[in-house]
């Protein structure tokens, strides 16, 4: 069984509120931001990427079976 990691104030069902979101003294870390972002960035252009070798491999197929149907049409 797959558990989500929580901070441990969370996990013990204390009532403290603060869940450590890596904000320090009220600032975030930008350079950290900036690293997912790009990390996240990367994910989106291999995803894309993806997308558009699945559609033209199904551009490809459809092809075919309209060629396919029509061929039987024919000999119909």
């Amino acid at each position: 069984m797959n558990t989500l990691s929580l901070p441990l104030n969370i996990r013990r069902g204390g009532s403290d509120t603060n869940l450590n979101f890596d904000v320090p003294d009220g600032i975030l870390d930008f350079h950290k931001v900036k690293l997912n972002a790009d990390s996240l960035r990367q994910k989106i252009l291999k995803v894309t990427e993806q997308i558009k070798i699945e559609q033209t491999s199904r551009d490809g197929n459809v092809a075919e079976y309209l060629k396919l149907v029509s061929s039987a049409d024919k000999q119909q």
